[in-house]
């Protein structure tokens, strides 16, 4: 039986997700940091940077890519379109707003900077996580001179709390409505199960 396909959105929707200010590296990663590695990583200007990888998030629209990593878990080992059902890849933002403040992450370098961003195109869910093909950073919280420097270079509101970072970021567009939401887990869900099943 073929994979069941996701949906795919014309109209964008907002997502809630988290961004660092510079590429994050995790407190375990250190003793396999080089000196040329950390030199790399102090020339990263600061923006908007996932935690996956040392990429920052272009001002604009984004168009998630996949370059498949072997023996990376819930990862494809080869290149795909990106999001993929059997794949992490894509997008990502939070069904539901989740506060960095929860996040036990431990890091190196850039702080966490809340936001919101509009996505569309191929889609697929997990639990409070919804993977798209393109978004396209929205508003985020700036508290401070840095935050709000990387919100006047993306062209976006730096907003003073998440409440106004919401409010602006929903006045002409919606969050995704939870029976999208709902469905798009299921056919994630579905996939997964096809995959054990094959």
């Amino acid at each position: 039986m073929p994979p069941i396909e996701g949906f795919k959105l014309d109209e964008p929707v907002v997502g809630f997700r988290t961004w660092y200010t510079k590429p994050i590296i995790l407190p375990f990663c250190l003793s396999l940091v080089d000196q040329d590695t950390y030199e790399d990583y102090c020339e990263c200007p600061p923006g908007l940077y996932p935690m996956s990888n040392k990429g920052m998030w272009n001002k604009g629209v984004n168009e998630a890519v996949c370059k498949g990593m072997e023996g990376a878990v819930g990862i494809l080992p080869e290149p795909h379109t990106s999001p993929h059902w059997n794949c992490l890849c894509g997008l990502h933002a939070n069904f539901n707003y989740k506060s960095h403040e929860k996040m036990l992450w431990g890091v190196f370098g850039g702080a966490m900077i809340d936001g919101a961003i509009l996505m569309w195109g191929e889609m697929y869910a997990g639990e409070n996580v919804i993977r798209a093909q393109y978004a396209e950073p929205l508003a985020v919280v700036a508290e401070n001179d840095e935050e709000r420097k990387i919100a006047e270079e993306f062209g976006i509101p730096g907003c003073a709390s998440y409440d106004e970072m919401k409010y602006v970021a929903t006045e002409q567009y919606s969050p995704m409505p939870s029976d999208v939401y709902h469905s798009l887990c299921k056919i994630t869900q579905a996939n997964a199960k096809l995959k054990l099943d094959t």
